[in-house]
């Protein structure tokens, strides 16, 4: 299955090479941050399992922080992924089409995944001030704040709804020819 992202040195999914470096440098930051999340999500874990098995008890709230840390790292890797061209894709359709056909419907398909990521965009916006501002936590053993991982969220959503509108700009001045020449089916 071929990854749709440029050949280096080209206009990348930012729309230019020097867009692609910031867009590049923004989603490697995100992920960077995310990796970090797991390290300290695995080392944490790993402290509660060493601690229930030697003393009894484990650390409390461990698993509520996980659920909501892993949340937000989930989000924060997102642009990097679109960047990168590793999201879920299939060129089951475009790949019977002429590179004409195939270039509109790939262009088509941008537009719909755009609305619908700013819609849901605007959602968790809506939703992470609105947390932020009560202060929300989860109930559990501990009470963990989860409005951190609400904005994580919602900076995660809004840098993966940049990503793609980088990626349909370059795709739409691209056009057919120019892909096909960068070696992207």
């Amino acid at each position: 299955m071929p990854i749709e992202s440029a050949a280096p040195g080209t206009a990348g999914a930012a729309g230019g090479p020097r867009g692609h470096a910031v867009a590049e440098r923004i989603g490697g930051g995100l992920a960077f941050l995310s990796g970090l999340f797991i390290l300290a999500l695995m080392f944490l874990t790993c402290v509660d399992v060493a601690l229930r098995a030697f003393v009894g008890s484990g650390i409390l709230g461990v698993i509520e922080l996980s659920q909501v840390a892993l949340v937000a790292t989930v989000y924060m890797a997102m642009m990097s992924s679109e960047i990168a061209g590793v999201h879920v894709r299939t060129p089951i359709l475009t790949e019977r089409l002429s590179p004409r056909w195939s270039h509109a419907v790939r262009l088509c398909g941008s537009v719909v995944s755009i609305a619908i990521v700013a819609w849901v965009t605007y959602s968790t916006w809506g939703v992470a001030v609105h947390a932020t501002r009560a202060g929300e936590y989860l109930f559990g053993l501990a009470r963990i704040p989860i409005w951190p991982a609400k904005l994580a969220v919602a900076f995660g959503m809004t840098a993966f709804l940049l990503a793609l509108l980088s990626k349909f700009r370059n795709d739409l001045h691209g056009g057919p020819s120019r892909r096909l020449s960068e070696g992207a089916a």
